[in-house]
């Protein structure tokens, strides 16, 4: 099983800018109610990680016209 605590870098741009957040609501795709919880948000690129059913999840928001730096790709 996954814990939230084994996430060091961003499965999007593989960076490790990683900001812990308690409780943040996150809506369930299939029902469209929101869950709190407790996440990791990377800096670069805006990606939130979460566990979701013992499984790592993530969702990732575009940075409009803006690239991610050099410094975080793999």
């Amino acid at each position: 099983m996954n814990r939230i605590e084994d996430i060091t870098n961003c499965h999007v741009c593989g960076g490790a800018n990683m900001i812990p957040r308690a409780g943040v609501p996150i809506p369930d795709i299939l029902t469209d109610v929101e869950i709190k919880r407790d996440i990791l948000f990377c800096v670069d690129c805006e990606t939130s990680h979460y566990i979701d059913d013992g499984m790592i999840a993530y969702e990732f928001s575009y940075k409009i016209g803006q690239t991610i730096g050099e410094k975080v790709r793999r």
